[in-house]
């Protein structure tokens, strides 16, 4: 993996239940196991970057707008089992398959939405003007359409789960951004609600659409952000 290796997956550990033993193939699970835990899970996995439009970015005023990009992964359980493992290993732990997390005992298509921390705006300071921020908007659907021929209804999720996110680690970002202070006098970094989010589509509803490349439409308050599987993805993940 390039980019998916660097990210830590947040968004897995703060979805999961109680972790308890699975009725998966145990040796298939120790496979998706090591291959998380050496980064190496591309086999069961498929990404791209969900945008506004170019039309809505150029129609965005302010100096905070909610255009931000987001990094989707579509992928099998065992990629799901592959990315809770790679990011217990950026925690400094090291799972076994007793320890994998209930929501992926099922076999489905799995789609996982983290948004991108704002890109630092260059241009403005350059030309004396004020920095713009383009930060995510809060997620109230994803789902999964034909590029070559879109539903008028497109598969509703099985499952469909948010959370928040904020960008800390960004001291340009705290700057630019909106923030109140702590006790302590430290600033309180903006947070995105509902920004990411962790959804499952039933195997079924991806078989039902058209063949060819599928898009992933990430549904938010402030528009779809759309990017696309294509094609040979989409059958060496779901023959």
């Amino acid at each position: 993996m390039t980019r998916w290796s660097r990210i830590i997956f947040a968004v897995l550990s703060l979805f999961a239940p109680p972790l308890h033993a699975q009725d998966l193939d145990k040796e298939a699970i120790a496979r998706a196991l090591k291959a998380g835990t050496d980064d190496e899970f591309g086999l069961w996995t498929a990404e791209c970057r969900a945008e506004a439009s170019r039309s809505e970015k150029r129609a965005a005023i302010g100096l905070i707008r909610r255009t931000g990009s987001y990094d989707v992964v579509v992928s099998t359980n065992l990629g799901a089992i592959a990315f809770v493992a790679h990011q217990a290993k950026k925690r400094g732990k090291m799972l076994g398959v007793s320890d994998v997390p209930s929501w992926v005992s099922e076999a489905a298509v799995y789609v996982f939405v983290e948004p991108r921390k704002p890109p630092r705006d260059w241009v403005a300071p350059s030309s004396g003007g004020i920095p713009i921020a383009e930060v995510p908007s809060s997620i109230a659907q994803v789902t999964i359409d034909s590029k070559v021929a879109s539903l008028s209804i497109p598969p509703k999720p099985e499952t469909f789960v948010t959370a928040d996110a904020s960008f800390s680690e960004s001291g340009w970002l705290e700057s630019q951004l909106p923030y109140q202070l702590e006790p302590d006098g430290r600033p309180r970094p903006m947070v995105f609600k509902n920004s990411r989010a962790r959804v499952s589509f039933l195997i079924e509803s991806l078989k039902a659409l058209p063949a060819g490349d599928i898009d992933i439409v990430v549904i938010t308050n402030d528009g779809e952000r759309r990017c696309s599987i294509r094609a040979r993805d989409r059958v060496r993940l779901f023959p």
